[in-house]
């Protein structure tokens, strides 16, 4: 009952710290100086580690790459060329 007890309060505090993390940075700082339950705080705290990661993951993947971006430019720059020479041929 207390090995459920342990979970319970992790998987708690890790969604609170997650949560917390993503809408008000500020307040997770100010609630991480108050005393609770050591497994509480042990999921709050990776509940944040969690919530940093999927961002950065994120960040990463909604913002081209910049081989990404010197793909799409090449492709750009290539259209841009036809064009001309169609423009040329008429």
């Amino acid at each position: 009952m207390a090995k459920h007890n342990e979970e319970f309060l992790q998987l708690k505090g890790f969604n609170h710290g997650y949560i917390i993390a993503s809408e008000n940075p500020k307040l997770y700082e100010q609630l991480l100086q108050i005393q609770t339950d050591p497994d509480y705080l042990k999921g709050f705290i990776k509940g944040r580690e969690r919530f940093e990661k999927d961002r950065a993951f994120f960040k990463d993947n909604l913002n081209p790459s910049k081989d990404r971006k010197s793909i799409l430019k090449q492709i750009a720059e290539r259209d841009r060329k036809e064009r001309l020479n169609e423009n040329r041929e008429r």
